[in-house]
């Protein structure tokens, strides 16, 4: 469509945009550029129309306001920018709409938590946070706007906030993450000791569109601990941990460690070495940050004794969680004293994973492009 744009086929692309809008009316990226393709068709005041729209319904969706680009297209209307016609530069409104991670806690006293993870992703190039909370009545309805609204104005980062009573907590997660294209929804998990997930956290993992973690343990401290631990056996949700880890590890100038599995001579197994060297070439190459390897002995305990001085865990799902649980090792790190942050992989491929993997979220693919 951007290129359609470009040409100058905008009274062309009117209709197609507009059924595309009306389909999805709620996405913001469609009702931009029918907005752009309008105005240069010399309909102003639809443009403006399309916008009001949007808005709307944004609010009284999930009572959140448009996002930058669009509000910005607005402005841009309204004054008649000389960069909205057609040859001139106009990257800033026809740029792709911010990647956003979404933070749910289920409590207020959670948030800090979770932000302390989001935020340090949230500094990167075209990404920024909607923190919603989701209650059960309207009783604190006001006064949880009110206090969400000054947590963002404390943040250093881009950041929408959503507040509004929920009748079915899985549905509304799953349709803000699919409205506003989530690219890692946050959710947390204080209490994973049991073999499997709660059912409401099972799923929002299936059926959300975007990667979803899950903090389990006490509140993330970025001034204790040796830094960012990954282990790592190279599965599918695997390489998304090790993505979300480094890009962690690399905000707060902490250390990554992958731990890997000591060679099995009994069942002919080598060690892990050259799974994890595999692994610390990518992240030196998409995201600069260099990787420690550490071999343990396969077993729970083991994982969890070389585990015990990191700041935070980010470990991967298994494949089989649904059909076996979390799993042993899994369990024990939840366990833990300090923080552990389980990822599974969404359905948009990554940067980092090897090809033909159908892991992780494209922040490092953007990232590299930037």
């Amino acid at each position: 469509l951007d290129a359609e744009l470009v040409l100058g086929r905008h009274r062309e692309l009117v209709g197609e945009l507009d059924e595309l809008a009306a389909q999805h009316p709620l996405h913001e990226p469609f009702a931009l550029r029918l907005m752009l393709a309008l105005y240069r068709s010399g309909r102003q005041a639809e443009a403006l129309g399309i916008y009001r729209r949007t808005r709307t319904r944004l609010m009284d969706g999930f009572g959140i306001e448009p996002g930058r680009e669009l509000h910005e297209l607005e402005y841009a209307i309204l004054n008649q920018d000389p960069s909205l016609e057609l040859g001139a530069v106009v990257t800033r409104t026809v740029a792709p709409p911010d990647q956003l991670v979404l933070v749910v806690p289920s409590r207020d006293e959670r948030l800090d938590a979770l932000l302390a993870v989001a935020e340090p992703l949230a500094r990167l190039p075209g990404r920024s946070l909607l923190v919603a909370r989701l209650l059960p009545d309207e009783k604190l309805l006001a006064s949880t706007a009110t206090a969400l609204s000054a947590r963002r104005a404390s943040l250093d980062v881009e950041a929408r906030t959503a507040v509004f009573t929920t009748l079915d907590r899985v549905d509304d997660v799953v349709r803000l993450a699919s409205t506003y294209d989530v690219r890692l929804v946050l959710l947390d998990a204080p209490s994973l000791g049991t073999a499997a997930l709660p059912d409401e956290i099972a799923s929002i993992v299936e059926r959300a569109p975007a990667d979803v973690g899950l903090l389990a343990g006490t509140d993330v401290d970025w001034g204790s601990g040796d830094g960012v631990c990954v282990p790592f056996a190279g599965g599918e949700h695997d390489w998304a941990a090790l993505e979300l880890g480094a890009w962690l590890a690399s905000s707060h100038g902490t250390a990554l460690r992958l731990l890997g599995a000591r060679a099995d001579v009994s069942r002919g197994r080598r060690d892990a070495s050259r799974l994890l060297a595999d692994a610390s070439i990518s992240v030196q190459r998409a995201i600069g940050v260099d990787a420690v390897p550490q071999l343990v002995d396969p077993d729970p305990a083991a994982l969890v004794e070389a585990a015990e001085s990191a700041t935070i865990v980010v470990t991967g799902l298994s494949a089989s969680w649904r059909r076996e649980g979390l799993g042993e090792a899994r369990r024990a790190l939840a366990r833990r004293p300090r923080p552990t942050l389980l990822v599974h992989s969404g359905p948009r491929p990554s940067g980092l994973a090897p090809a033909g993997s159908r892991t992780c979220f494209t922040w490092t693919i953007e990232n590299a492009r930037s």
